[in-house]
């Protein structure tokens, strides 16, 4: 499937404007000081102020990059990635499905490609989600998704969902 190269670049640019005019009236006390550590992305933004973003195919890149870093979730964490097949079955926001890994292995995650996106990217707590985990493994592995280089980060305290697929 080829990526429509200018539509992305514009996607960014404006999701990068919206960023920037939010926080550019901040005032010295301002809601927050980021620091390098902390990462501050238009997903915090529109959780911040009660905006649903809508899913796009897009998405896909972002799963595509969570099942890749299966093993870097594990090496962050100085552990040996199980040398266990897990099947991954996404359903895309136009209803189709995406899928990677072999169909007939016993750990499984499927549900809705919103939702892995955002255990992945470590923007909600997989208790807050409508994933189906099945196996030891994929249990383990959804626990550490890191779908970001740097350090493992803590991941998300369960809480109300702000979000659930049915």
């Amino acid at each position: 499937m080829p990526v429509d190269m200018a539509a992305l670049a514009a996607d960014l640019a404006a999701e990068s404007a919206v960023t920037r005019a939010l926080v550019a009236d901040l005032d010295e006390a301002g809601w927050y000081t980021p620091t390098p550590a902390v990462r501050w992305d238009t997903q915090d933004i529109a959780d911040a102020l009660g905006v649903t973003r809508e899913p796009t195919a897009r998405l896909r890149h972002v799963a595509h990059i969570g099942v890749g870093a299966r093993a870097f979730s594990y090496a962050a964490r100085g552990q040996a990635m199980p040398d266990v097949p897990v099947r991954v079955e996404l359903t895309a926001p136009d209803g189709a499905v995406w899928t990677w890994g072999p169909a007939d292995v016993a750990d499984q995650v499927a549900g809705d490609a919103l939702d892995f996106c955002l255990l992945v990217t470590q923007r909600r707590h997989r208790d807050d989600l409508a994933l189906t985990i099945e196996g030891e493994t994929a249990q383990q592995w959804m626990a550490i998704a890191q779908a970001f280089a740097g350090p493992p980060g803590p991941g998300r305290a369960g809480r109300e969902p702000t979000r659930k697929t049915p």
